[in-house]
């Protein structure tokens, strides 16, 4: 999977129309993150920097939204592991795994946002949601 990631991002800079060492290192350091196994939430930690300043070169506020994203993720994810290491006794340390699965779907989420983004930003909005955006623009004139 890193090699498929890493061809990915490598596609990504080479085919697209536009490309972004800050988006491309997005890109890669997400992918690192979720489709490697034995990752810990202090990762994702390089993945909020790359986000932060991919949004402050591109103005894209997708990107502050998924950097928001992220950060809220990461914050819970740490907040239950330590929560779980110092007070093991606690009622919802029985919840844990399900709690965490949870944080983990919507960190999947984030991922498939995160790849849509960077496509777009190398290639552009597919051309379906073009023809979508311009009928809606033309249906609000009208």
């Amino acid at each position: 999977l890193l090699l498929l990631s890493l061809a990915f991002v490598c596609f990504l800079m080479l085919k697209g129309k536009r490309f972004s060492v800050w988006m491309g290192s997005l890109m890669l350091m997400q992918c690192l993150f979720m489709l490697t196994i034995r990752q810990h939430e202090r990762y994702q930690i390089v993945v909020l920097i790359l986000c932060l300043m991919a949004f402050l070169k591109e103005r894209d506020y997708r990107l502050f939204g998924l950097f928001c994203g992220v950060c809220v993720i990461s914050f819970f994810n740490q907040a239950l592991v330590f929560a779980k290491a110092f007070h093991p006794a606690d009622p919802w340390v029985a919840s844990f795994n399900q709690i965490q699965f949870v944080f983990s779907f919507f960190n999947v989420l984030l991922f498939f946002f995160t790849v849509y983004l960077c496509w777009e930003y190398a290639f552009g909005k597919p051309s379906w949601l073009k023809k979508t955006i311009a009928a809606h623009q033309q249906n609000g004139k009208a």
